[in-house]
């Protein structure tokens, strides 16, 4: 299984499929292969099982479920998610009231589907639910890489490999990632079948195409957060704090250590001071963040940053959200001059092409020489404006 890469780019004529391996130097780099953004939310999703030959039913929401997770949380309503998770839920018979799939299915005849089936059938669901967005298709994959370009995956319906048994069988899949090597075109999908969502396909033969586009700009809201509206106390917190903040339909956690709201003007940040060393404040929202401008400077012109500081706005990755996924998006000490006076700070646009819900401002020394009885290090965050979605 070593060679299937190298195989699948000097013989553009074969036509092969094949689960793809973490193991046994074989995986698929970035730089081989074009993704679509946060496209773990196709690959890795949780589907509704295929109880009832209804695989281009299970595609279409697949597809409606990554734009759920990427721009507006209600492109799936509710009813049919797990509380607890989020993600699609599943049952074993007709359930069009708990079941995606079959809410799709209950809008057609039966469930044998096809792309212009499909994408009617999802028309029909954003209208009942008020969804700002439309799905269409296409003959013979047209548009297929142009739609995976604009970060859109796709439903792809055809005579495709049968990766479990071998031969050849009809089915719909959705397509993630592709790599275009001038003779023919590979693509990554997702076959909905449990072991089998990353899988590559060498020229398949495509009968229809699904596609689905839901309107961002409708979705699109911007919040400006003061340095009142957080709610916090005029002292350095001490020990990691956690606070929910409400600004109407704007709602999000903080969790914060050696940050406050210091003489009712800006919230700080003093990670030098005896005992310590760090100081950060983060933020979780609920709804992707884009991008954000953000007010900040040093509180003074003595806070003391040395080589051994530094400090960073932050962000996760939406699809990766461990305690090691922090990202620096901005160096506050070398990227950018950051302002001394307080009175005129620097203002700093951020974008997150692949979006984010959390965001982290952090300081740090290393070393501090004394004196260290002071509150020291001091960066100053003023208003906040982030453009989000609603």
């Amino acid at each position: 299984m070593t060679l299937f890469l190298e195989n699948l780019r000097k013989e553009p004529s074969h036509q092969f499929s094949q689960k793809l391996s973490k193991g046994n130097n074989v995986s698929l780099p970035n730089d081989f292969y074009t993704y679509i953004d946060n496209y773990q939310y196709v690959k890795d999703c949780s589907y509704p099982e295929n109880h009832d030959n209804s695989c281009g039913f299970v595609a279409g929401s697949v597809v409606l479920h990554y734009w759920d997770k990427t721009v507006h949380d209600g492109v799936v309503d509710a009813a049919f998610k797990d509380s607890v998770t989020g993600e699609l839920n599943s049952t074993n018979q007709y359930s069009p009231s708990t079941n995606l799939k079959d809410k799709l299915v209950s809008y057609c005849a039966s469930t044998q589907s096809t792309g212009r089936i499909v994408s009617e059938a999802i028309n029909n669901y954003c209208e009942d639910y008020g969804i700002q967005g439309s799905a269409s298709w296409s003959l013979f994959g047209l548009g297929l890489v142009d739609s995976l370009r604009n970060n859109r995956p796709v439903a792809i319906f055809g005579y495709l490999p049968h990766v479990q048994n071998g031969g050849m069988l009809m089915h719909a899949v959705v397509c993630y990632g592709y790599h275009n090597y001038g003779h023919g075109i590979d693509y990554v999908v997702n076959y909905c079948w449990p072991s089998f969502n990353e899988v590559i396909l060498s020229d398949p033969i495509i009968g229809e195409t699904m596609y689905f586009s839901l309107d961002e700009n409708y979705y699109k809201e911007s919040y400006t957060i003061t340095p009142s509206d957080y709610g916090f106390s005029s002292s350095y917190t001490p020990v990691e704090l956690d606070q929910n903040v409400s600004l109407g339909s704007l709602n999000f956690s903080t969790k914060r250590l050696r940050c406050g709201y210091i003489e009712n003007q800006y919230i700080n940040l003093s990670p030098r001071k005896q005992g310590f060393g760090t100081a950060y404040l983060d933020f979780k929202f609920i709804n992707p963040i884009r991008s954000l401008t953000i007010n900040i400077s040093f509180w003074s012109n003595k806070e003391m940053y040395n080589s051994t500081a530094c400090a960073y706005i932050m962000s996760k990755p939406l699809t990766d959200t461990g305690q090691n996924a922090w990202v620096e998006d901005i160096d506050l000490l070398h990227d950018v001059v950051l302002s001394k006076d307080r009175n005129n700070q620097t203002v700093i646009n951020l974008s997150f092409p692949k979006k984010t819900r959390e965001l982290r401002i952090y300081a740090h020394f290393n070393d501090m020489p004394p004196p260290v009885d002071r509150n020291k290090g001091r960066i100053s965050i003023g208003n906040i404006t982030i453009d989000s979605y609603n």
